[in-house]
């Protein structure tokens, strides 16, 4: 048939094709045909780069973690803005081929992406031990859980801590968060820990338009 003849012309040329010399066009149309079919908030590309630029220019940029991967979009902005090594933590499995592609489209020769269907489960931190020059977060809103073992009970100060524990002393967390998180007074304690503890270089504000239609939840960088 004609649309057998047709793959088969595609596959003969595929060994001889070279995505990566117009990797940015394939993962503007890997975005775009993303955007039109997801169902959750995404990061944007220009949102991407943006957090990664505040990552000091003349620090390390060996070894970094893209934490609760929705599509890769984090781990591929570094990627393209010199991290030799980034790896990311992805919750959901469906998430995955859309990964590991902009892994691959963004310069990566290895497999660093990891499925972690424990991501929400509490851990002890002790914020010590961590070997990371940077995490890189866009957690799960609106995400509550009940754990007897902590207090915590937000999604989003979970994966924070869990962030921080994974950075060495003096590396860096950029996350965005709903400004509950920054406003609210269930929230006291969690901020209360942030400033006793670590330095907070700055908070900025977001456009309530950066994830409609899918959330309009006020959010910041933090």
């Amino acid at each position: 048939s004609e649309s057998k003849n047709i793959i088969n012309q595609i596959l003969e040329k595929w060994d001889s094709l070279d995505f990566t010399e117009s990797r940015l066009d394939v993962l503007a149309y890997i975005e775009k045909f993303h955007s039109k079919n997801k169902i959750d908030w995404q990061v944007p590309r220009w949102l991407a780069d943006f957090m990664i630029s505040f990552y000091p220019e003349n620090y390390p940029k060996d070894e970094a973690l893209d934490l609760f991967s929705k599509s890769g979009i984090l781990m591929s902005s570094a990627y393209l803005n010199g991290w030799r090594k980034v790896n990311s933590s992805y919750f959901n499995k469906s998430n995955e081929y859309w990964i590991k592609s902009k892994e691959l489209l963004s310069g990566s020769k290895n497999d660093n992406s990891e499925f972690s269907p424990n991501l929400l489960l509490f851990e002890q931190f002790d914020n010590s031990n961590g070997i990371l020059n940077c995490v890189f977060l866009a957690p799960p809103f609106g995400i509550k859980f009940d754990s007897n073992e902590s207090r915590v009970k937000d999604a989003v100060e979970l994966l924070i801590y869990k962030a921080l524990d994974k950075v060495k002393i003096g590396g860096y967390v950029i996350a965005i968060v709903p400004d509950g998180i920054l406003l609210s007074s269930r929230n006291n304690r969690f901020r209360y820990f942030l400033k006793q503890y670590n330095a907070i270089k700055g908070i900025i504000n977001l456009s309530v338009d950066t994830f409609k239609p899918y959330t309009s939840v006020s959010t910041s960088l933090l």
